[in-house]
């Protein structure tokens, strides 16, 4: 295994410990939910890249997943904004 390939198995591993962080986060803590939400999501879509990636390689192409990858980092930036037009929201409120 190279060093790339142990890279993006701890990534799988590390996006599969959020998502189920988020979840515990959005059961147990209602007031977190828009937060847990964000990262659960991204989490989600992760999980779901990196199992596709790794444990069935012949699901995506070359093409499909450069298209992922660029899918995933729009992802990122419509939460990341989403996340801060949320922040500015509550503190506007207070």
């Amino acid at each position: 295994m190279t060093l790339a390939t142990a890279a993006q198995w701890a990534l799988l591993g590390g996006y599969v410990a959020l998502l189920f962080w988020a979840a515990f986060t959005a059961y147990w803590l209602p007031r977190l939910r828009p937060y847990a939400w964000a990262a659960g999501s991204v989490a989600l879509s992760h999980v779901a890249y990196y199992a596709l990636f790794l444990i069935w390689p012949e699901v995506l192409d070359a093409a499909a997943t450069m298209a992922f990858s660029i899918a995933l980092r729009f992802q990122i930036l419509f939460t990341v904004g989403l996340l801060l037009a949320l922040a500015v929201y509550r503190s506007q409120r207070q």
